[in-house]
């Protein structure tokens, strides 16, 4: 029943940060661009990660066991976007997982 609470937590967290990293860049932009450009490479990085995150999180989704809410943005375009940009360390992150998992 935790994960209930806590698949959604985590849902939120990662919508938040990307937002607030892009919004980040976005002010950055203006005041010092060389810096919203190093900022902006990190937040390309740090969605990717978030992007596996809502991968994973779209499986939980699909499982009968769970019982919370379910994020109503969520596509193949994110895990579409993870095989594309992360390739084979998506794919051994996601192993890793799953080992963990079993």
């Amino acid at each position: 029943m935790r994960l209930n609470v806590e698949i959604p937590r985590l849902q939120v967290w990662v919508d938040t940060e990307n937002l607030e990293m892009e919004k980040c860049v976005t002010r950055l932009h203006s005041m010092t661009p060389l810096l919203a450009a190093e900022m902006s490479e990190v937040c390309k990085r740090q969605k990717w990660v978030n992007d596996v995150h809502c991968s994973r999180l779209a499986c939980i989704y699909n499982l009968t066991q769970y019982m919370g809410p379910i994020h109503a943005e969520l596509s193949d375009e994110v895990e579409d976007n993870v095989q594309d940009e992360g390739g084979d360390e998506a794919i051994r992150f996601e192993a890793c997982i799953e080992r963990m998992d079993s």
